[in-house]
């Protein structure tokens, strides 16, 4: 799993990923938009507390770091690693992803608004020959057909999920049927029905009135 903290400017979007015959399956989409940061504790408390081998990466920066950090200090940093987005990291992820792509390991959630975002994305070499990403369209809708700006979240937060995946293989989520493993990981909808999570590859748009 994966959370890209967000705020007024930008949601906040919570994603984790199945491993699953050396696949990688989008299991939740959730975009957090104006959520309360309480709100956003309590629901990777609630990711966090399933009896899946759960580890994610968390966004370090600017709001994310209080979060970030107090999850690393309750959960270890086996289960939760705050991770700052530079652009050597940003490189590292996108770039695994695309690999990953092309080689049909990676299942998304048919969902227009990542599409655009992920498509919005484009690498670019400066000067000094250092890769930057940019974003070429800058706004995407969410739930109700709602414009807004953003900055290639949804594809940011997909991608350190897909990382974390390939870099601790055995250590992030894996459900299996027949070992009670799927109902474990749908019993994560219930403990934060709140706001109506489920693991069936949902994607789903909170406002702050729902949270």
């Amino acid at each position: 799993w994966a959370y890209d903290c967000g705020r007024d400017r930008d949601p906040a979007e919570l994603h984790v990923f199945e491993v699953k015959n050396g696949q990688f399956n989008q299991r939740l989409m959730l975009t957090m938009p104006n959520t309360a940061f309480d709100d956003m504790r309590s629901i990777i408390h609630n990711v966090l507390r399933c009896k899946l081998n759960v580890s994610g990466l968390m966004d370090k920066g600017g709001n994310g770091r209080e979060i970030a950090e107090a999850m690393e200090t309750r959960y270890g940093m086996e289960r939760v690693k705050g991770v700052w987005f530079t652009n050597e990291k940003k490189d590292l992820w996108a770039t695994n992803m695309k690999k990953c792509m092309e080689r049909k390991k990676v299942t998304l959630i048919p969902d227009r608004d990542q599409e655009q975002q992920f498509h919005s994305i484009q690498r670019r070499a400066t000067g000094s020959k250092h890769m930057v990403y940019e974003i070429t369209s800058s706004h995407s809708s969410i739930g109700g057909g709602v414009k807004i700006k953003h900055h290639g979240d949804k594809f940011w937060t997909a991608a350190m999920c897909i990382w974390q995946c390939e870099a601790r293989t055995g250590m992030v989520m894996v459900a299996s049927e027949g070992t009670g493993e799927v109902r474990q990981a749908q019993a994560i909808s219930n403990k934060v029905n709140s706001v109506g999570i489920n693991l069936n590859g949902t994607r789903r748009s909170v406002t702050a009135r729902e949270a």
